[in-house]
């Protein structure tokens, strides 16, 4: 099967907003969770299988107790890192619409 550029490309763009979600739906359900009965497996299994921070950072988070335990999981993830380093020091709710915002206007997506 041959492909065009043009659709590797849009192939590549659908891939890293489907790494994103997948990313922030790890990041709501470890947010969401905290100080809840769910357990660390618990979370595991609610996270998808690819992403950005599959696997590393996928175990890190299902054992974060606060969000500075979640922003050090992340920061391990370049994308992530560079995010972090734009928006600085922020709750958790600005974090997560800062995430878009920046994968938005950074080309992550």
């Amino acid at each position: 099967m041959c492909y065009s550029i043009a659709s590797l490309r849009v192939q590549e763009r659908h891939s890293r907003r489907v790494d994103l979600q997948a990313d922030r739906r790890a990041l709501n359900i470890t947010l969401n969770s905290i100080g809840t009965e769910l357990t660390r497996d618990d979370r595991r299994k609610l996270y998808s299988n690819f992403g950005l921070l599959y696997p590393h950072g996928h175990y890190e988070l299902a054992g974060a107790e606060d969000f500075d335990q979640i922003r050090s999981a992340m920061e391990k993830c370049p994308p992530y890192q560079a995010i972090f380093t734009k928006v600085g020091s922020v709750t958790p709710l600005l974090y997560c619409c800062a995430l878009m915002l920046c994968c938005k206007s950074s080309g992550l997506f």
